[in-house]
């Protein structure tokens, strides 16, 4: 899933991560960073990039939220690896908010 949004035209990076989700258990969500080069015209929406996924992938693999965030929004080990963990929790807070949970 990661490398298939990593390929969309503007992506810079994609992290997808498992968020809780009353009906279905856990649903995925995909964190992008999008190219800071990009005129805003150029940006991917999130109806794009699930569009994306759902002509890919099996329906089962496409994410239920596309989140954008800035590179330096994304917690970093030490070693410059992302930590997911910490970025569910975060993702799972922005969503909540953005659907009125």
């Amino acid at each position: 899933i990661e490398n298939l949004i990593a390929e969309y035209p503007g992506i810079a990076e994609c992290h997808v991560v498992g968020i809780a989700h009353p009906r279905m258990g856990e649903v995925g969500c995909a964190v992008v960073v999008v190219d800071g080069t990009l005129e805003e015209a150029a940006r991917p929406t999130e109806e794009d990039l699930i569009e994306l996924c759902r002509s890919r992938l099996a329906r089962f693999k496409v994410p239920a939220h596309v989140v954008f965030l800035a590179s330096a929004d994304l917690p970093m080990t030490v070693t410059g690896r992302v930590q997911k963990f910490i970025l569910a929790k975060t993702v799972a807070e922005m969503v909540g908010q953005q659907i009125g949970r």
